[in-house]
């Protein structure tokens, strides 16, 4: 039968979760599983929610007012003076296109619907920009309370008109649904796989079907069991924060060890007596589990403001910085979260809770109704933004080049005025052409310098994520299909059939169509080389953890900030060296095709530096900028690989220009 009586143990698990994602995000390798410590809270907070709804439905005593209530008092004034100081701190120490990224994300935070802002902008959970993103850590807020939106109601609804043993079994099926749903997301959507509710509502429900099935037993655990269930949990959660790391499939089934660790842990403890319990009730587990929900708040924050102004975060300083977030959140634990909490204040905490809500409400509304109008508080370098922009501009159509990406609107109909866009020598026909995706558009200066230096002209047909293929791609989640992409394809392919254009230039970020690369690539190189008498293939620039071009831009801006360091040797992503090994191994088997490839002015043996003359080459993490590419192409051409295409091209390529 269920304890009935306040559970120590429980806090103390909280306590191991907590600790696991705050030695885990302070960049503490050991704990390199430390993120399941959020997986730990959601079996934790699914028993708890879960055993009193299910005593107020069996009892019919449950109402929706009054549960919503208890979660308002429980979650909302730590979340919104966390909230209040951490735009307060990115109104001073953000970019304008940061901060407002992160007024965004505070909205969404503040309706719980942070895990789908989340799964929208970053790359991944564990990419570099999104550990640079201070509410990043309320996707997991949000999770728990689109879950809690739904499930009371339909716990009533079933437990009204099912058994139990048919109860237990919905519950069970649905779990089995949702782990199910998140393995199979994982291979092509590990963003969604992490981010949704979809995927990590099994988590939740494992703790509810633990309430339920122990509000309805009448059997009592013997201490052998629990002895043993409890080094079975603990055995799994260690494993799990020690062993997994951010390179595994996860949630999916991996996220089923720590959850059944926990949830071995929990039923355990209905034995007070056992290892388990035993352990996780010593006072000092007991107390960091009773501030864990502010500590969980704090912490993030101070981590991604750390990281974004790009000081590294070395053991002592992750050390003070989870001390600092214990101090915190015991202040608002006591101050915040335990006065809000009780059902009958005192006249003058009624005077304060009300001033408080009043001041979180007037932040929201502010945020809502003027969106972005904080950035004025900014007090940021203006000339050294500006100047540090303009040094790191990308190639499109708004700043005179060709490219169509989002921000000119390349969901627009599509204008034949799109094809009259040229450079490199202009007074002459284009007998050269520009084909592909945004990678293509960041070549753009780069041929632009060998059109003057060579005396021809080039006409680019780019557009963002349009993949230089003669069809479309169905379902391939690279290969937009707007207007704009279909009226480049249809014309190329025409352009290309009459032989219009002497040298065709391919080029996109070639990782992004890795699984058809030996397919539609490879056709339409093939076709272009039939119908030309030359074609160029950009190898993909190395893509690096940074984003270099705003790096760059905080440290001309921000005071502050610590900025890029031009002689640091960044990490680059692995996937686009073997995918460029794929591409050259196609391109060299057709006749009259070749390679260009920059990557070996940007790395040497392995060591890369997106910067030339202490200028940053890269607008991002990988698309070059104006100033980079057109720096590039100068140190190109002085190559031997570069002189040789450059020989290629005059002597039998552009013979008639």
């Amino acid at each position: 039968m269920i304890q009935k009586t306040y559970r120590p143990d429980i806090d103390g698990l909280r306590a191991v979760a907590v600790l696991a994602v705050l030695f885990n995000h302070a960049g503490f390798q050991l704990v390199s599983g430390g993120f399941v410590g959020v997986d730990i809270f959601f079996v934790i907070s699914g028993y708890l929610i879960t055993k009193i709804l299910y005593s107020e439905v069996t009892a019919n005593s449950f109402s929706v007012m009054s549960f919503y209530q208890r979660r308002i008092r429980r979650i909302l004034p730590a979340f919104y003076l966390v909230s209040i100081v951490t735009l307060t701190a990115g109104a001073v120490l953000l970019l304008p296109v940061e901060f407002e990224e992160l007024v965004s994300s505070f909205i969404a935070s503040s309706f719980f619907f942070a895990n789908v802002f989340f799964m929208e902008v970053t790359r991944s959970y564990f990419s570099a920009e999104a550990h640079e993103m201070p509410f990043l850590h309320m996707w997991s807020l949000s999770v728990e309370e689109q879950f809690y939106f739904v499930w009371p109601l339909l716990l009533l609804i079933l437990t009204k008109h099912l058994p139990l043993k048919a109860l237990l079994a919905v519950v069970a099926s649905l779990i089995v649904i949702s782990f199910g749903v998140a393995e199979i997301w994982l291979p092509t959507s590990p963003k969604i796989a992490y981010y949704s509710i979809v995927s990590r509502a099994g988590e939740l429900l494992l703790g509810a079907i633990l309430a339920i099935f122990l509000s309805s037993s009448t059997t009592t655990i013997t201490p052998i069991r629990a002895h043993a269930a409890s080094i079975a949990g603990l055995l799994l959660i260690c494993g799990s924060i020690f062993f997994i790391d951010e390179t595994t499939q996860f949630p999916g089934l991996h996220a089923l060890w720590p959850c059944l660790g926990a949830l071995l842990l929990i039923w355990a403890g209905v034995y007070p007596n056992s290892i388990g319990a035993k352990l996780l009730s010593i006072r000092p587990m007991v107390f960091v589990g009773l501030i864990s929900y502010s500590l969980y708040l704090w912490h993030w924050p101070m981590l991604a403001f750390t990281r974004y102004l790009r000081y590294e975060i070395s053991t002592s300083m992750g050390l003070i910085f989870i001390v600092l977030s214990i101090g915190l959140a015991y202040l608002s634990w006591k101050y915040v979260e335990q006065p809000f909490r009780r059902k009958n204040p005192s006249r003058g905490l009624t005077l304060i809770k009300r001033i408080f809500f009043l001041i979180s409400f007037t932040v929201v509304s502010t945020a809502l109704a003027s969106h972005f109008d904080l950035i004025s508080m900014q007090p940021f370098d203006d000339k050294g933004h500006s100047n540090a922009q303009r040094a790191v501009i990308f190639p499109s159509l708004r700043d005179g080049w060709c490219h169509i990406d989002s921000e000119d609107g390349f969901n627009k109909p599509f204008e034949q005025r799109y094809l009259n866009c040229q450079y490199g020598s202009v007074s002459h026909k284009p007998t050269a052409l520009l084909w592909g995706d945004s990678h293509a558009a960041s070549y753009a200066p780069f041929l632009d310098y060998l059109g003057k230096e060579l005396d021809f002209s080039i006409i680019e047909m780019s557009t963002s994520a349009c993949a230089p293929s003669l069809a479309p791609i169905p379902g391939y989640k690279w290969n937009f299909q707007g207007p704009i992409c279909n009226g480049f394809r249809e014309e190329i392919i025409r352009g290309i059939n009459a032989e219009e254009y002497d040298a065709i230039f391919i080029a996109a970020r070639w990782e992004g169509y890795a699984d058809v690369l030996e397919d539609n690539i490879k056709q339409s190189i093939v076709f272009a080389a039939q119908h030309s008498k030359g074609v160029f293939v950009f190898s993909q620039v190395p893509r690096f953890e940074v984003n270099i071009g705003n790096c760059y831009i905080r440290g001309e801006a921000l005071p502050l900030s610590n900025g890029c360091n031009e002689t640091h040797d960044y990490e680059v992503s692995p996937e686009v060296s073997q995918v460029n090994k794929r591409l050259k191994a196609i391109v060299d088997n057709i006749p009259n095709a070749q390679i260009i490839d920059v990557s070996e002015l940007i790395c040497v043996d392995n060591s890369c530096n997106p910067f030339i003359d202490n200028m940053p080459a890269y607008f991002d993490d990988n698309h070059l900028n104006v100033n980079g590419s057109r720096a590039l192409a100068n140190l190109y051409f002085l190559s031997p690989s570069g002189k040789a295409v450059a020989k290629h091209l005059q002597n039998s390529v552009l013979l008639d220009h």
